[in-house]
C-alpha cells in the first residue's frame, strides 16, 4: 500500500484542512479509522464556541445507525469541548498501544486465576 498522495489528493486535503473566506467550515483531523473531524463558527453566535462535528468514514449498514463508543476517547473529548486542542495520530497510536498491553496483563492475570483454580 502507498503512502504517497497524488497531486490531487494533496490538493484535496489541503483545502480541506484549511479556512478561506468563502468557505465556513475546515476539517482538524482524523482518526485511525478514516473518520473525519471538522469544525465551524456557530452561526446562530459567531462569537461563542464553535460547532464541532465527526464524518464518519463510509461504512456498510445503515447510515443511521451511530454507536458513539466506538470513537476514540480522545476526540470523543475534542467534540464534547472537553479538550480544546485536537488529538494527533501520535497520541491515537500511543492509546492503541496501551490498550493492547492491558488488554494482554488481562490476559495473564485471567490464564493465572484459571491455573490457580485448577
Amino acid at each position: 500500500m502507498s503512502t504517497h498522495l497524488s497531486k490531487l489528493q494533496r490538493l484535496r486535503l489541503f483545502y480541506k484542512v484549511n479556512q478561506f473566506p468563502w468557505k465556513k467550515h475546515v476539517m482538524v483531523g482524523w482518526d485511525l479509522d478514516g473518520n473525519e473531524y471538522w469544525e465551524m463558527p456557530n452561526p446562530n453566535n459567531p462569537a461563542g464556541r464553535w460547532k464541532r462535528w465527526v464524518q464518519l468514514k463510509e461504512s456498510p449498514g445503515d447510515v443511521g445507525l451511530f454507536e458513539e463508543n466506538k470513537l476514540p476517547v480522545q476526540w470523543q473529548a475534542w467534540l464534547r469541548h472537553t479538550r480544546y486542542e485536537p488529538p494527533t495520530i501520535q497520541d491515537l497510536v500511543n492509546e492503541q498501544q496501551r490498550l493492547a498491553r492491558l488488554r494482554e496483563r488481562v490476559r495473564q492475570i485471567q490464564a493465572a486465576e484459571e491455573k490457580e483454580l485448577q
